[in-house]
């Protein structure tokens, strides 16, 4: 996300669903809360540094806005049942 600039771009920026991107590091989403005060609601399930868990500074810089209604939102994925395998059915008798 280089050359973000929250302030100028989106100042009433409270909400950023960024689900399922591809987002290596989570550094790369730090600008987007650092540098808007007004953002407290960040969305990053899906994306490989959240698969990996790899969040720990987003949710500290979220858990300071936690006050003013700050909140990071990583849900577990699972995969689809149809990667999980066929399921064997038995015809009945």
């Amino acid at each position: 996300m280089e050359g973000w600039n929250a302030t100028v771009a989106f100042p009433h920026l409270k909400e950023l669903y960024f689900a399922f991107n591809q987002v290596e590091d989570e550094t790369d989403l730090i600008p987007a809360v650092v540098q808007n005060e007004n953002l407290t609601y960040l969305v990053i399930t899906g994306n490989p540094f959240a698969i990996n868990l790899e969040n720990s500074t987003l949710e500290i810089l979220l858990a300071e806005r936690f006050s003013r209604g700050g909140q990071l939102v990583n849900e577990n994925i699972n995969p689809p049942t149809y990667l999980r395998g066929a399921r064997n059915k038995t015809a009945p008798d």
